[in-house]
């Protein structure tokens, strides 16, 4: 996988999916292409490194799949005088004929061409489960600054890791069927301990936390659950989902999300991993597969899975509802609301 030139350098090729293997060497030049399925954290922890003993360039590039880590990077190149972008898509290239871009209409949807051809960072992935009303909710200004109501009581939906992330997602709902998400934590490798001092530093009254159906099977070291546990450090009271069919969860957030209010700064790393939620696809069978892929995306969007089953249980009762007016501050202005009691 490697070339040595009569200069005595080299060049090499090589994957991203082991970066532990990268570490230690040194580089005149980085081009990292399809962005978006490299780690989130290898350009900071190996590849810079990499290139900062011989003051290196470092190239991205790559099919944009939705805002991920390509349509970040390029955010950020454009404000930065250190930097070059190119957006370069098939009507700038000349790569292709007339006659092949036609065939590809005909071959791809919309979106798909919009994403393969047109570098649109805006057509949702092709097998995204939620990438449209994602971008629905950002065209109709739902991804915004959206405050937290100190007379609402928050709710919070856990997908709880051991070796992975665990993620956690805060919202408060409103009787007339709106739904805040006023915030989002990510961590891994913490204890539940971590995770309890951070829902009591936050300025939140909670109404319920939201666990998995497998927080109640008992862990042979202690004997206890994981509900158990979350109990005894104060996060009570909680409701477990029963175990369902992942198909019903997606259609019960699909039912969600139209309605939908999410603070565009809190809730970035979870907004990003609902984009990128998508179906697996079998490249021998030439069909999506019916269950998920398992990548960074899983954790935020399992969560919002359980946030919406369990509220859907819970709404059995009534929930509190203040009368007041308020004006969120959006990407593109502000929006006034009127919020009062039916």
């Amino acid at each position: 996988m490697s070339i040595r030139l009569p200069n005595g350098g080299t060049w090499q090729a090589g994957g991203a999916d082991n970066q532990e293997a990268w570490r230690g060497g040194y580089a005149d030049e980085a081009i990292l292409d399809e962005f978006d399925d490299f780690p989130p954290t290898m350009v900071a922890l190996v590849i810079e490194p990499m290139l900062a003993d011989r003051d290196g360039t470092l190239i991205r590039s790559g099919t944009p799949k939705g805002r991920g880590l390509l349509q970040n990077a390029y955010d950020r190149a454009r404000n930065s005088a250190d930097y070059s972008t190119y957006l370069l898509d098939y009507s700038k290239t000349n790569a292709l004929s007339s006659e092949a871009i036609s065939r590809l209409r005909q071959e791809m949807s919309d979106e798909e061409f919009q994403q393969e051809l047109a570098c649109s960072f805006n057509a949702p992935n092709s097998g995204s489960y939620y990438g449209k009303l994602m971008s629905e909710a950002e065209e109709e200004q739902r991804i915004c600054n959206v405050p937290h109501e100190p007379t609402l009581k928050v709710y919070t939906a856990w997908d709880l890791g051991i070796d992975d992330a665990t993620a956690i997602w805060f919202a408060q709902v409103l009787r007339s069927g709106e739904w805040r998400i006023i915030d989002y934590h990510e961590a891994s490798g913490e204890g539940f301990e971590y995770y309890a001092h951070v829902l009591r530093s936050k300025p939140y009254i909670y109404e319920r936390h939201i666990l998995p159906h497998d927080s109640q099977v008992r862990e042979l070291g202690s004997g206890k659950s994981r509900t158990e546990t979350l109990h005894s450090l104060g996060l009570k009271p909680t409701r477990v989902i029963r175990q369902h069919n992942v198909a019903d969860g997606i259609n019960a957030v699909r039912m969600v999300l139209p309605r939908a209010y999410f603070d565009a700064h809190k809730c970035q790393v979870g907004i990003r991993a609902l984009r990128n939620y998508r179906r697996e696809w079998n490249e021998h069978a030439q069909t999506w597969k019916s269950h998920p892929v398992h990548d960074f995306a899983s954790h935020g969007a399992d969560a919002f899975r359980y946030l919406a089953l369990g509220i859907r249980e819970d709404q059995r009762k009534p929930l509190a509802e203040p009368m007041w007016q308020s004006q969120y501050e959006t990407p593109y202005g502000a929006a006034n609301t009127n919020w009062m009691v039916a």
